[in-house]
């Protein structure tokens, strides 16, 4: 299914279905399973849900980008640490961020993080599951929707997983089909 979903991507066959939303309402509502597990393997997950727009964008994509790096946080985080998912605003456009106080990611390790089947770590693929696909679709997802995945991390300390989602918001998208 990941091949599957790369292989469109890179064939341009993926287009973006938008839809007015409210950015925070979008997050907070697909992070609730994700609190749950957390709270299972008694980790901590907070919400610091910001940006408070409305905005044409399209959510199967956001989605499915959220899964992953929730997925991930989740997997790489001791218990007794702490995800963290933001949103707010920065440059005109809506910052999303999954931070956590997890194993973090090695200066090496970072500039292979996103290419396809790479795995930090080869002994914890049977531990953990996962193919190495998961960071190399979310970064095609946020580069169809015209923005990156900025990584910062720091080896036992954590990890922040951001990107910058370039926005129509929902009064200007209202105007233009007004004027048509």
């Amino acid at each position: 299914k990941d091949l599957m979903i790369l292989a469109r991507a890179d064939e341009n066959n993926i287009k973006l279905n938008k839809e007015k939303v409210d950015i925070d309402e979008l997050i907070d509502g697909m992070a609730k399973p994700y609190i749950e597990m957390a709270e299972f393997e008694e980790k901590q997950m907070k919400l610091n849900l910001q940006y408070e727009e409305e905005a044409f964008i399209d959510t199967s994509k956001i989605y499915q980008v959220m899964v992953i790096l929730l997925d991930n946080a989740i997997k790489y985080t001791e218990k007794g640490d702490c995800i963290e998912i933001n949103t707010y605003s920065k440059d005109g456009k809506c910052v999303i961020e999954v931070k956590d106080t997890g194993i973090g990611i090695s200066e090496e390790a970072i500039t292979h993080i996103f290419d396809r089947f790479y795995r930090v770590d080869k002994a914890r693929s049977r531990e953990t599951g996962g193919t190495g696909l998961g960071l190399a679709i979310s970064n095609r997802l946020v580069h169809m929707m015209d923005s990156e995945i900025e990584l910062q991390s720091e080896l036992g300390k954590g990890s922040i997983f951001g990107f910058h989602v370039t926005l129509e918001l929902a009064q200007d998208q209202e105007e233009v089909k007004k004027a048509e």
